[in-house]
This record gives structure tokens, sequence and C-alpha cells, in this order.
């Protein structure tokens, strides 16, 4: 979980790596874009510079990580258990 070390905001401008569709010309040159997002490649990490939405402070994603509550640790492990378990069920 993320937070802002300086206004406590939980909202951040940050880049991902995203693949689009794109409308070519017989050179391959781009006409235009026809489909936004088809998949996204890299998600921002601890590495990426995160930038806060609200005070516009910048630095790598780790220095804004927060410790999560226990029970919501507790809720993801039980998650990812069930998921775990449904996959061995296959």
């Amino acid at each position: 979980m993320k937070q802002c070390p300086k206004c406590g905001s939980q909202c951040f401008c940050v880049t991902a790596h995203v693949t689009q569709d794109w409308l070519v010309d017989a050179d391959g040159d781009f006409l235009e874009c026809t489909k936004d997002c088809v998949e996204v490649t890299h998600r921002p990490d601890d590495d990426d510079i995160w930038q806060c939405d609200k005070c516009g402070y910048s630095a790598a994603g780790s220095e804004f990580n927060v410790a999560e509550p226990k029970h919501l640790n507790t809720e993801k492990t039980h998650t990812a258990k069930k998921r775990n378990n449904r996959r061995e069920n296959r």
C-alpha cells in the first residue's frame, strides 16, 4: 500500500507501459490509434517515479510504501490460498 509521506494522499501519477493498436499507412507510419490499451507490459513498481497527485511530491515508489493493516494482510493471504486451491483442483 502506498501513501504520500508529505500529505497522506493515496492518489499518484505514474508511468505505465502499454501496447496500442494502430492504423498505419503502407510504410508503417502512424495514422490513428484504434485501441488505446491492448495490454499492460509494465505496471508501476517501487523502482519507478511516483508523483503525489495532491501535493506534487515525487520519489521512487518505495518512498511511498506504508505497512498494511494486519486485517488486510490476513484477507490477502486467505484469498491467495483460495486461488491456489482452485488452481490445484483443475
